[in-house]
């Protein structure tokens, strides 16, 4: 486990782009390309803007998702849309290396089961977040996807967030990734608090499959966590 407390949401923001920055050039370099998978929601905008500003090699890099609302993707709820206008638009990616999940699409079954086609062998770095509820992706407390070895990509239809359907990757997905879990804001330190230092187990709180991971926190969402 590795936790790093920034004074505040900006520098977080900062740290995390450079760490994802200094991740994705140390797998191009070795394997000559990287595969990422970018989370939604509001933490990840100031982080994937930072990133735009790096100097990457940004033709070896293929960008997937952890999630996606069932929402077109010009939606303002679509994640799509939210990395589109904070990273894609800003560098020069190739589109063909952008796999959206096509959560629009009125067969959400067939959707999850095409984006499970497309993933690569191995997702070599996720950008995650969790929520108030101590959730990831679309992976909620009580749901039997926080067990889930099998399936790499399913369709939600009981969401406690809306909108209550959505596309998610599983732990079955991001075994072997190394993940970047970035967490902002006082609403959520409780969170923090039972992933990181609490006893519950995975199925109450599923960001603590993420444990041994690496946490970037600002110090209201870490302002829980026993020193």
């Amino acid at each position: 486990m590795s936790i790093h407390v920034a004074q505040t949401p900006e520098a977080l923001a900062e740290h995390a782009a450079d760490r994802m920055a200094s991740l994705i050039a140390e797998e191009v370099s070795r394997s000559g390309s990287c595969a990422v998978a970018l989370s939604g929601g509001s933490t990840p905008g100031p982080i994937l803007r930072r990133l735009a500003r790096a100097s990457l090699p940004w033709a070896a890099v293929r960008w997937y998702f952890v999630d996606e609302r069932c929402v077109p993707p010009g939606d303002p709820e679509s994640n799509y849309r939210g990395a589109k206008e904070a990273l894609f638009d800003r560098v020069p990616i190739d589109p063909e290396l952008v796999f959206r999940m096509e959560g629009e699409r009125a067969d959400q079954e067939q959707a999850a089961a095409d984006y499970a086609r497309l993933l690569p062998e191995k997702i070599h770095l996720a950008l995650l977040g969790i929520g108030e509820d101590g959730h990831f992706a679309s992976v909620f407390p009580g749901s039997p996807l926080v067990g889930e070895g099998v399936r790499p990509c399913v369709a939600v239809h009981d969401s406690p967030k809306p909108p209550p359907h959505r596309l998610t990757l599983t732990p079955a997905a991001l075994r072997g990734t190394r993940g970047l879990m970035a967490v902002v804001g006082k609403g959520k330190a409780a969170a923090v608090r039972r992933a990181l230092q609490g006893d519950e187990p995975a199925a109450a709180v599923p960001s603590r499959l993420w444990r041994s991971h690496e946490w970037v926190l600002d110090q209201a969402a870490a302002s829980e966590l026993k020193t």
